[in-house]
């Protein structure tokens, strides 16, 4: 088991979801009762019938859909990673599919139609990686599979439903990997093999309770394996034969102070430690992957575990009343009995600084550093936190005259640079959990990776170079899709996402060995158009250049023009200070950074 000396990471809040409200402010008889994410899409059903949609990216109202003519309550609603369809079930058994069509702009079109659960509570849904089958759990055990058609004229030809299996207890959670279902009930958790027609049980000891399951790849080893949840804050760890391999035991390890989720609009850090701190004993409930790392939660809070190095990562009992979770990239969407949606981020520590640096929050800054033994954030300071970040922190808040506040920061700085012997043993011995799949992270932020895609000869088409950002590929996405599309490491060079420029693209991209260095900003789709298109590399051809200043060195003797955007490193520096926090352009605009502000290495031209 590794060495935990500290936090890695810690849960953000980085603006409200007030937008999500609106409607439901102006009518006091709507409700939402049921959440799904997509990459693109937020789906919010309702006790009037009806399926919200917003888009995730600027949270604008786009369009409803009512599944049936009578205004029965929707139980349970489920977005597929192709943004086209959406599934809904009512509390009558009802399950229909629709075609969006928001893109076209003109009504969604039901598709599909189910009374497999007439009469039954649906509780869960989940799709395959095409997008093509959709399977439905009731509170009673029955599975049955809905065929969606990838052109409306099949419809005709397929059978619309078909039910596959009736389970003994109410059927929990449900998630798909390749050719596999994996479906976790209150007592068992099964496993399908869609193409061979079978199944089989994981373990012989049975359950009573809600639980969750999930796959997950190990990066190491590239093995898919799944995690289930069993009672007493432990889980099972099962290979695709169904045998358990390990049993993970967290009661002792969340023994530990919960840690408040930092809310980027407030000023000052709500309570750290609550009572007497002691083990917890509870049940996990849908467990879902966020990276290297599993999301889950009970009755107390969320919690967020390392299952590769059994460690707690973080865990709070900020939220209450918790009925469902979504995960899109590092967003954990959460939706309250209070019919409430709050978006978390999960962020390294030193990317959390980062944020509220480019927010100007200096007072919440200030807030966090000086709490940070309370949180036990420390080691995560001293090794990863950019000096130059504090000393801005310093100009800001000596700009806003608190300067009661510059000597307290001041003196704790002074702490951290010193350092006790405990403290600087503990940063030694601190693993940041952040540095995975063998990449290498510089001093100052940036990102050696291996084995990547090289761009050559590419310039911008269009203009301003304060405007220009490098964009970067997504290192994972984890949702429930295809677990060897979350975890594999491939690193696209998406040089333009326009159909018309596809060809273009492809003939800008040469595939070899040669190393890359890139920002870890990741930009979704949603705000590729709205930044420039600007895909700059950062070549490395030596192998061997394994620190900062080799990289520098090595990309000065090749002469060309390059522009480096950095994590870390303050923007009146000469980097920009970028993320990979995948910020969305709402939060972007809602922030007070200006990129005419910023400035570029010296080296770039047109």
């Amino acid at each position: 088991m590794a060495k935990s000396n500290g936090l890695t990471h810690i849960l953000a809040e980085l603006s409200p979801l007030d937008e999500l409200s609106v409607l439901t402010a102006r009518s006091a008889r709507l409700k939402y009762t049921c959440l799904s994410v997509s990459r693109k899409y937020i789906a919010l059903g309702s006790n009037t019938g009806g399926v919200y949609i917003f888009s995730r990216d600027t949270l604008k109202y786009l369009q409803v859909v009512f599944a049936d003519t009578e205004a029965n309550p929707v139980v349970c609603v489920s977005l597929p990673s192709s943004d086209q369809h959406v599934g809904v079930a009512l509390s009558t058994g009802l399950v229909a599919v629709f075609e969006l069509n928001i893109d076209k702009r003109i009504k969604p079109e039901r598709i599909r139609s189910s009374q497999d659960h007439s009469g039954h509570l649906v509780s869960s849904i989940t799709w395959d990686s095409a997008c093509s089958k959709m399977f439905v759990g009731d509170n009673t055990g029955k599975l049955s599979i809905i065929f969606v058609p990838s052109v409306k004229g099949k419809t005709l030809f397929a059978g619309p439903s078909e039910v596959i299996a009736y389970l003994s207890s109410a059927i929990c959670q449900m998630e798909w990997w390749k050719d596999k279902l994996l479906v976790s009930t209150a007592t068992h958790t099964h496993l399908f093999d869609t193409l061979k027609h079978n199944y089989s049980t994981i373990g012989t000891k049975s359950r009573d309770g809600e639980f969750g399951a999930c796959y997950f790849l190990e990066p190491s080893s590239q093995v898919p394996v799944v995690y289930c949840a069993r009672p007493g804050s432990r889980m099972w760890e099962v290979d695709f034969e169904g045998k358990v391999l390990n049993t993970h035991q967290f009661k002792q390890l969340l023994a530990t102070p919960s840690v408040p989720v930092i809310k980027l609009w407030e000023e000052q850090l709500v309570s750290v430690i609550s009572g007497k701190i002691t083990s917890q004993s509870v049940n996990f409930f849908k467990m879902l992957r966020i990276g290297q790392f599993i999301v889950t939660w009970s009755l107390k809070g969320v919690y967020v575990f390392d299952p590769i190095n059994v460690k707690v990562v973080v865990w709070t009992e900020s939220f209450k009343g918790i009925k469902d979770i979504s995960v899109i990239n590092n967003d954990i969407y959460l939706f309250l009995d209070k019919t409430e949606v709050h978006k978390l981020s999960l962020l390294p520590v030193y990317q959390l600084f980062t944020v509220l640096s480019l927010r100007k929050r200096w007072s919440l800054m200030s807030c966090l550093l000086l709490s940070a033994d309370l949180i036990n954030i420390r080691p995560a300071i001293m090794k990863r936190v950019n000096q130059d970040l504090l000393q801005t922190l310093l100009a800001g808040l000596k700009e806003e005259g608190k300067l009661d506040m510059v000597e307290k920061v001041q003196a704790s700085m002074e702490d951290l640079s010193e350092g006790s012997i405990e403290s600087l043993s503990a940063c030694d011995d601190f693993m940041d959990t952040g540095e995975f799949m063998g990449y290498t992270y510089l001093p100052s932020g940036m990102v050696v990776v291996s084995e990547g895609v090289q761009i050559r000869d590419f310039k911008p088409r269009t203009g301003d170079k304060s405007d220009m950002v490098q964009k970067t590929a997504e290192t994972f996405e984890p949702q429930n899709v295809g677990i060897d599309r979350v975890y594999t490491q491939k690193y696209d060079s998406e040089v333009d996402t326009d159909n018309n420029k596809k060809e273009e693209a492809e003939n800008m991209v040469e595939e070899n060995n040669e190393s890359i260095v890139f920002s870890s900003r990741q930009l979704t789709e949603e705000n590729e158009h709205i930044v420039a298109d600007l895909v700059v590399d950062c070549e490395v051809k030596n192998s061997d250049c394994t620190n900062e200043h080799d990289v520098q060195e090595n990309l000065q003797q090749k002469g060309q023009n390059k522009i480096f955007l950095t994590k870390d490193t303050p923007i009146r520096s000469s980097s920009v200070s970028v993320n990979e926090l995948g910020i969305t352009d709402r939060e972007l605009a809602s922030s007070d950074l200006d990129m005419r502000d910023c400035t570029f290495s010296s080296n770039e031209s047109d």
